[in-house]
């Protein structure tokens, strides 16, 4: 029910959906904090003030590290969206959590937010990773990140 309610505040289009939804991101199921993440998206590229847009780009951020895959790549996704280029370096870190299972979907989100400075941060990163194991994730990240740039 309170996935529902939570995918139905998203398509309300009123703000005064957002302290509710702003809530579920500390949902216990991984299923309601990514619709709700996906909910706010949709809300904030409307209708927001930007102090209320501020606290809830933190949250998501926040969010890139919790355990549950489907959160963090909802959260990537909507940071992407929302164009929170602050975020490049939390989505990098993020790919490298749970054994880099998000490392193709973070690239995803970093070639929609920023091409030029994520391929930048990227081979920076590649230089400074402990081992094979993760630069083979950052490699993916690189790979998502100029798939479009490189096949047009």
């Amino acid at each position: 029910m309170r996935l529902a309610c939570a995918r139905t505040l998203g398509t309300l289009n009123n703000p005064a959906a957002i302290p509710a939804l702003f809530a579920s991101l500390q949902d216990d199921e991984a299923s309601v904090r990514t619709q709700a993440i996906q909910s706010l998206t949709a809300l904030i590229s409307e209708i927001t003030p930007r102090a209320t847009t501020e606290a809830i780009l933190a949250q998501l951020v926040e969010l890139l590290h919790k355990t549950e895959v489907g959160v963090r790549k909802a959260a990537a996704e909507a940071l992407a969206a929302l164009r929170h280029t602050e975020a490049l370096d939390s989505i990098i870190d993020a790919a490298f959590e749970g054994s880099g299972a998000t490392a193709r979907d973070m690239g995803k989100a970093l070639r929609i937010l920023e091409v030029e400075q994520s391929a930048t941060k990227l081979l920076k990163k590649l230089e400074s990773v402990p081992d094979s194991l993760h630069r083979r994730f950052v490699i993916e990240m690189l790979e998502e990140v100029c798939s479009r740039r490189f096949s047009a």
